[in-house]
């Protein structure tokens, strides 16, 4: 709500990125790969030159990518 309201707001944009990376390397560790792209994606949103969330980001498509593929050989 704030960062609607006031995106410049006393830091809610790191504390928002924070947030983000935090909960989608969580979401990585447990498998979600879809749940980590949206929140690595919501944190790029807040801030898009981190290049952390961006690697990160990288590395859940391409890990999402991989098991498409072997799922798609297996059938």
């Amino acid at each position: 709500i704030v960062w609607a309201a006031d995106p410049g707001h006393q830091r809610v944009g790191e504390y928002l990125k924070r947030e983000y990376l935090t909960q989608g390397m969580e979401a990585f560790a447990a498998g979600s790969l879809d749940e980590a792209v949206r929140c690595w994606e919501k944190a790029l949103r807040v801030d898009p030159g981190d290049k952390r969330a961006a690697g990160y980001l990288e590395r859940a498509r391409q890990q999402r990518a991989r098991i498409e593929q072997m799922l798609g050989s297996a059938r």
